[in-house]
C-alpha cells in the first residue's frame, strides 16, 4: 500500500482487501498507534483501466466521498501506469486527464452536488458566532460557513457543539472561507478526523456556492496545506491539486 497527499490531506491507498475495512482503518489511520492518516482508501482495479474505491475516516465510519482522496488515488494510477483510468466510487464516476503543461486534472459532472441550502446558525443554538451557513450535499455532507476571520474563527469549538447537540445524527464537515481580493482562504473540521490541512469536497462546496450566488467559473482556494484550482465549463468540473507520494509500506 501507499501513504500519499493532496494539499496535506493524507491517505492510505489500499487495494481492497476481505479484512474488515472498518476495523483495519481504525488500526493503521491512527496518529499513535498506526501509520496515521486522514483517510484510508480501499481501491479495486479492473483490466480495462476502470477502478473503484471507497473511503474510511480515522474512526472507521465510511465516507461518501472525499475529492482530495479522488486525486491522490488518481494521481497514483497515473504514476504508476502512465495511463488515464475512470475511477467510480458508490454515487459518481471521475475521469482524469494529463495537459501539455504535465498538470493532472480529475473531471467530473456537476450533478456531483445534490443540494445547496441555507441555514442560520441560530437554528443551531450554536451561539459562536451569527453567521449564515450553507449545507452543501457533494457525495458527503457539508456545512460552509462565510466569514471575515477565517485564521480566528472558533472552528473546532462551533464542530464539537454542533457535534454535541447531535442537529446532524450522521455528522457533518464544517468549513468557513473568506474572499478577499478575489482570492479564497478556508479551513476544514472534518467529520471523524477533526481539523485537516485540505479538503477537496468542502473546496468544491464553496466553488458551488460562489458559483450559485455570482456565476464565477474558475477558483483558486487556499487552504493550509495548499491551494486547489477548481474550474467549471457546462456540465463538468475540473480540479488540480498538489500530490505527493509519501511512502510504500508493506503491512506486515
Amino acid at each position: 500500500m501507499h501513504k500519499a497527499h493532496t494539499n496535506g490531506n493524507d491517505f492510505i491507498l489500499l487495494e481492497d482487501s476481505s479484512i474488515d475495512k472498518t476495523s483495519l482503518a481504525q488500526r493503521i489511520a491512527h496518529r499513535k498507534f498506526g501509520i496515521g492518516c486522514d483517510q484510508v482508501i480501499f481501491y479495486n482495479l479492473n483490466s480495462d483501466q476502470t477502478a473503484s474505491c471507497t473511503f474510511y475516516n480515522q474512526d472507521g465510519s465510511e465516507a461518501g466521498l472525499c475529492l482530495n482522496g479522488m486525486y491522490a488515488l488518481a494521481s497514483h494510477l497515473f504514476r504508476k501506469t502512465q495511463k488515464p483510468w475512470q475511477i467510480a466510487t458508490k454515487h459518481h464516476q471521475f475521469s482524469m486527464r494529463k495537459t501539455e503543461s504535465d498538470n493532472l486534472f480529475l473531471d467530473f459532472g456537476t450533478h456531483i452536488v445534490d443540494a445547496i441550502r441555507p441555514l442560520t446558525l441560530a437554528s443551531l443554538q450554536a451561539t459562536i458566532a451569527p453567521d449564515t451557513a450553507h449545507c452543501v450535499s457533494v457525495g458527503n455532507h457539508h456545512l460552509v460557513i462565510p466569514t471575515t476571520h477565517v485564521n480566528n474563527y472558533p472552528l473546532s469549538t462551533l464542530a464539537e457543539t454542533i457535534a454535541e447537540q447531535k442537529h446532524f445524527p450522521d455528522g457533518i464537515n464544517i468549513s468557513i472561507f473568506e474572499e478577499t481580493n478575489g482570492t479564497i482562504s478556508m479551513r476544514t473540521y472534518e467529520r471523524g478526523v477533526g481539523l485537516t490541512l485540505g479538503c477537496g469536497s468542502a473546496a468544491l462546496s464553496v466553488f458551488m456556492l460562489i458559483n450559485k450566488h455570482k456565476g464565477t467559473k474558475e477558483v483558486t482556494i487556499q487552504q493550509p496545506g495548499g491551494t486547489v484550482k477548481l474550474h467549471i465549463d457546462g456540465q463538468r468540473i475540473s480540479m488540480h491539486a498538489n500530490y505527493q507520494t509519501i511512502a510504500s509500506i508493506t503491512l506486515c
